[in-house]
């Protein structure tokens, strides 16, 4: 799993609006979390519905920012 994460993670990371990836589980099963600011953005960027063989379950989560000092 840690391996598919590390690649998926590397390919979506850093598209706008697209918050943070994190492993997951789902159904007793790991999945990889993928969390963004507005969920449609999940079929405008075409994330898939699995990733060689583990789940993509998506999240829609305000944007991360810093926290003042």
């Amino acid at each position: 799993m840690n391996k598919e994460l590390q690649e998926f993670t590397n390919l979506w990371i850093g598209r706008e609006g697209i918050v943070a990836i994190a492993e997951g589980m789902h159904e007793g099963k790991k999945c990889i979390v993928v969390y963004l600011t507005n969920r449609e953005d999940a079929l405008r960027y075409g994330i898939p519905d699995v990733y060689k063989g583990v789940a993509i379950l998506i999240r829609e989560s305000p944007p991360i920012g810093s926290l003042p000092a």
